[in-house]
């Protein structure tokens, strides 16, 4: 089996992890390979008469290393009392829509289930935020588990 987790460097994202690790717990597959995924989100400014992006290119395996090290922490903690996935891999992507990116990389890779963090806002913050989960539910080709 093949699972896609969306992980999101920041506290709450991070601390979402432990949501997979009960899950992990409960419904660990022979054969499973998880991806440990950040799409982490390049911008465009408008700078004058041209646009500058950040991060560049040049910038990306530094970003990279930093996000994959900060993920390998985590997981190390995740697993300790239980089975490691037989294939664990950390993948950073650079994109300016990172739902699009996320939706092509589950197609690439043929995942069979996404797991997503949310922040369970309700009331007047949910109305006005972009929903990731809710994204993800609608456009994902795999099923989707919303974890909070």
């Amino acid at each position: 089996m093949k699972i896609v987790v969306c992980v999101d460097i920041n506290e709450k994202g991070i601390n979402g992890l432990d949501v997979v690790a009960q899950f992990w717990r409960k419904h660990s597959f022979p054969g499973t390979e998880v991806h440990l995924v950040h799409v982490f989100e390049t911008r465009v400014y408008a700078v004058d008469l041209y646009a500058a992006v950040y991060p560049t290119p040049e910038q990306y395996p530094e970003i990279d290393e930093a996000v994959k090290r900060i993920m390998r922490t985590k997981a190390i903690e995740l697993v300790k009392n239980v089975p490691a996935p037989d294939d664990l891999r950390y993948v950073v992507l650079h994109a300016a829509d990172t739902r699009e990116a996320l939706v092509e990389y589950l197609k690439e890779t043929k995942a069979e289930l996404v797991v997503v963090p949310t922040r369970g806002l309700t009331g007047v913050k949910g109305m006005f935020s972009s929903s990731f989960a809710d994204f993800m539910t609608h456009h994902s080709p795999c099923p989707v588990l919303v974890a909070r």
